[in-house]
């Protein structure tokens, strides 16, 4: 299928799929050479911050999955997080803890802190609304040493 056909398809599904109650989702990345196709998924990994400790990197990641309703958690990678061309990790996460905001479509608390911790990721929460942080400026408490006991990588 041509990219001009493509794109008549891809806009004909976002005006059918919505009116049926369904989402389409689709992520053009930069990563690898993903200008050359599409990617469809629900999935999006941002770097929020990196520690070298030893010999070793840890890269901690917000994950958002799904769409239209998002589900965040926080994940740890090391070695540092390979990508596709669809920019899907090529490695699982070493850990990962999910965000959680307080009661089903009620949001009550907000992460004010992470904490990678003995290969373990942790958020610590404030129900002050005023003092909410944005993702990507939540600081990140890292302790780890090099000696910390991590799980082997594993690979998908």
């Amino acid at each position: 299928m041509g990219i001009s056909n493509y794109s008549k398809l891809i806009a004909a599904l976002a005006i059918i799929l919505p009116a049926m109650g369904l989402a389409l989702y689709f992520k053009a990345n930069s990563r690898g050479n993903a200008a050359s196709q599409e990617c469809l998924f629900g999935n999006i990994y941002e770097l929020l911050e990196s520690q070298k400790v030893g010999d070793n990197v840890y890269e901690l990641y917000l994950h958002v999955s799904g769409w239209p309703d998002r589900i965040e958690s926080i994940s740890l990678f090391s070695p540092p997080a390979s990508f596709d061309a669809c920019g899907q990790p090529l490695q699982k996460a070493l850990a990962s803890s999910p965000v959680e905001y307080g009661q089903e479509g009620k949001i009550v608390k907000w992460p004010i802190r992470f904490v990678v911790e003995g290969g373990a990721v942790k958020i610590r929460y404030s129900s002050d609304k005023d003092g909410r942080l944005a993702m990507e400026d939540v600081p990140v408490d890292w302790k780890l040493s090099s000696t910390t006991q991590l799980p082997p990588q594993l690979t998908h």
